[in-house]
């Protein structure tokens, strides 16, 4: 009897996570070629042409971007798994993996950026962006969400402004116009709408327009926060159409709803619209995701908000 626990202990620990089919490497084309040449250096790639390597640290980096690019080798990337998602890591971005919600059927593209500390990986994160990813999917929309540069690398104020990440963004927005001729259009919610505003300052007329979900706005009293509101961020010329939705109690006192009524009103232009969301519950933190901030009860009509905008364009 010990002798057989033995022997199936050892074939557990020592079976590989996932076979792999070496044949993939053989000629990739379309997006998994795209994927594997983003995770492998153009002269490992060439060499797996010949199978299974010899060499042990060939095998790991050839795991780990087989690994990387597993929904694109899937027969079964249209059917129901799809609906679900998938995380692909995209070493422009860096080493966190972008998330991506896609059908050939939706009619616009959506590029999600957390707030707080950003978006690493966690799918049960309760950002309002988040949990209610499938809402978006289910009205039309493909759904990407960006990542930091690392997971549990936290993203500040500066980080958001940085040109670096500026770059990134527009290095998806690239790649996504080559997947589609589908509009773009960027979303942030919180401290996420910071890194949308720095993003359209420089590259404005490269995406369709933006979304400003309980932004962060101008406050006399807490000066610090200034260099990042969205009147210094974006100023009164946005490049791009501009879509603020705001709940009317939102309790964040960087986001106060009357702060979000002044941005708009200094805006030049006529592509610009200001949506109040009103209602809903305030359970949790009032900087938080259950809270007015989050649209805690009301997600419905903030989505609908969103969706039935962009579709006048």
């Amino acid at each position: 009897m010990k002798k057989t626990l033995l022997v199936i202990l050892f074939i557990f620990f020592n079976s590989p996570v996932s076979a792999i089919n070496w044949k993939i490497f053989q000629s990739p084309t379309g997006h998994l070629k795209t994927c594997l040449t983003e995770n492998l250096n153009s002269g490992l790639l060439s060499k797996l042409t010949d199978g299974r390597p010899s060499k042990k640290g060939m095998r790991k980096k050839a795991k780990r971007a087989y690994q990387a690019c597993s929904a694109y080798i899937s027969n079964n990337r249209n059917s129901k798994a799809s609906m679900i998602g998938r995380k692909i890591i995209k070493k422009y971005l860096g080493t966190a993996p972008l998330f991506e919600l896609v059908d050939k059927k939706n009619s616009v593209n959506l590029i999600f950026f957390n707030g707080g500390p950003g978006w690493w990986g966690n799918l049960n994160s309760k950002n309002f962006l988040i949990r209610e990813r499938m809402s978006f999917f289910k009205k039309g929309a493909n759904i990407f969400i960006f990542p930091n540069a690392a997971k549990k690398q936290k993203m500040s104020y500066d980080d958001r402004l940085n040109g670096l990440h500026r770059d990134k963004i527009h290095k998806l927005v690239n790649e996504i116009r080559n997947r589609n001729d589908l509009p773009i259009f960027l979303v942030g919610i919180s401290r996420g709408a910071v890194s949308v505003g720095s993003y359209i300052a420089e590259y404005g007329k490269e995406v369709d327009g933006v979304i400003l979900m309980s932004a962060i706005y101008f406050h006399d009293r807490i000066s610090k926060r200034n260099a990042y509101s969205m009147q210094e961020v974006i100023g009164r010329k946005p490049k791009t159409k501009i879509l603020i939705i705001h709940h009317e109690s939102d309790g964040c006192k960087i986001c106060q709803p009357s702060s979000a009524q002044d941005f708009f009103n200094t805006i030049e232009g006529q592509e610009k619209s200001l949506l109040w969301v009103s209602g809903g519950q305030s359970s949790g933190d009032p900087h938080g995701p259950f809270h007015h901030h989050g649209y805690e009860g009301v997600e419905n009509i903030a989505v609908n908000y969103l969706i039935n905008w962009i579709k006048k364009y």
